[in-house]
């Protein structure tokens, strides 16, 4: 009658369940990973789990952005890496994919944009580094 819950974290039950799912494919890892249908399927399953749960879920759409990027799917790649940065503004990785699939489908100025994105952020970065080591010396 009623759903039973986990005592695990929401988080790791999210993750699991995409690690189960891709050792129940029965071919080659490469295969399982870069495969369309399986792919697509299983992260957005996975998805579906915990919708609450904006870090794992960045994770996920990146993830599934990687596998469609791989399979030539640019246009979707790019709409996954979006949905992740709307989750995690901060997720690198997945302004870096969305802006190499920007290149690969010929929107160079939205390709720019996103480069220019990781530009700032990483001289953000490296300067709030510095300044600690200098304040850490001090």
């Amino acid at each position: 009658m009623f759903a039973k819950f986990s005592k695990k974290p929401m988080r790791n039950s999210c993750l699991e369940s995409v690690d189960f799912k891709k050792q129940q494919c029965p071919s080659s890892k490469k295969y399982c990973r870069y495969n369309e249908g399986n792919s697509k399927r299983l992260y957005t399953e996975a998805l579906e789990i915990d919708q609450f749960n904006k870090k794992t879920n960045a994770k996920l759409y990146f993830n599934r952005a990687t596998a469609l990027a791989r399979l030539i799917k640019a246009k979707e790649a790019i709409s996954d890496c979006t949905a992740a940065l709307k989750l995690d503004e901060g997720y690198l990785k997945a302004l870096l994919r969305r802006a190499k699939c920007y290149m690969d489908i010929g929107e160079y100025e939205d390709a720019v944009r996103d480069y220019e994105k990781v530009k700032k952020w990483l001289c953000t970065s490296h300067a709030m580094l510095t300044n600690d080591a200098v304040l850490q010396n001090l």
